[in-house]
């Protein structure tokens, strides 16, 4: 967005969305599953690749290591579709929006946060319950 408040510069063609690409991991995760329990190997091959390749991705363009967390990576909508684009960290949106989490609910992202009842604030175990 050229101009954070105003929706009307917001370019969506320009952006590569942690939260979809989150989304997208976890269907073909879910595909590449199921097809091996129907005996379909090579579906479940097919999309087990495409997730890897998508995790390596995601970790390589959007995973933001000084703020520990996913951000969605802004194409320079300047360029042209011919040239190469080469990762820049300043093209990554570095505002904190609940989106940027949405890899933590996918199973090769979780932090072992995610628990049957809700979400632990930890993973020490100190033996007190508050």
């Amino acid at each position: 967005m050229e101009n954070v408040s105003d929706l009307t510069t917001l370019c969506t063609t320009s952006i590569i969305p942690v939260d979809l690409n989150a989304f997208i991991l976890k269907v073909e995760l879910d595909i590449s599953y199921l097809p091996s329990v129907s005996l379909d190997k090579s579906t479940a091959e097919r999309f087990a690749e495409a997730s890897k390749a998508r995790q390596t991705a995601m970790n390589a363009v959007l995973w933001n290591e000084e703020m520990g967390q996913w951000l969605d990576y802004w194409i320079d909508a300047n360029s042209s579709s011919q040239v190469t684009c080469k990762w820049k960290a300043l093209d990554q949106n570095q505002s904190v929006f609940a989106s940027n989490f949405i890899p933590l609910w996918i199973q090769p992202f979780n932090s072992g946060l995610l628990r049957d009842a809700g979400i632990a604030t930890s993973l020490t175990n100190t033996g007190q319950q508050w």
